[in-house]
């Protein structure tokens, strides 16, 4: 029963990174059309799409704005809103949906914490160091950003005033 389980978990990853690659380079491949549309150049079969157009959060900046000044974002189509409203139904039923397997910033944000592990997560580091469950790798690393952000363009600016 659980070679079972196990067989079907492994063909669920398997068709949760097709669908990340594909939507991945999809959104890549518009984005890549954008920059060479500006130079009279098109991908032919997605000539027409449009960075915007492809993510459902413009959705939201749509509302705000039409909520606050009766338009929508020019750049943005009302369609989105009906994104919007498609990913937080899916969302509502099925979890991270969107996130996790459509989303190409979520998809990379997860093949990156795969190469991360526990051991040199700073951010876990900062959550767990008193466990005894943090290595001295994400230990030393923590203290590496936390002393790196004390000269960063923001902290030196509130300084000065």
């Amino acid at each position: 029963m659980t070679k079972i389980k196990s067989l079907e978990k492994r063909r669920n990853i398997k068709i949760k990174l097709f669908v990340q690659v594909f939507f991945f380079v999809t959104i890549l491949l518009t984005a890549i059309n954008e920059s060479l549309s500006k130079k009279n150049i098109t991908i032919p079969f997605i000539s027409n799409a449009s960075l915007h157009g492809l993510c459902p959060f413009g959705g939201v900046v749509s509302i705000y704005k039409f909520a606050t000044e009766g338009s929508f974002v020019q750049k943005i189509h009302e369609s989105l809103v009906v994104m919007l409203g498609i990913v937080v139904f899916l969302s509502i039923l099925f979890g991270p949906v969107f996130c996790g397997w459509v989303c190409p910033l979520g998809s990379v944000q997860e093949w990156i914490g795969k190469l991360l592990f526990n051991d040199v997560d700073s951010y876990y580091a900062l959550f767990n160091v008193w466990t005894g469950e943090v290595t001295i790798q994400a230990i030393i690393l923590l203290i590496v950003v936390l002393v790196s952000s004390l000269f960063s363009e923001k902290v030196i600016q509130e300084r000065n005033g």
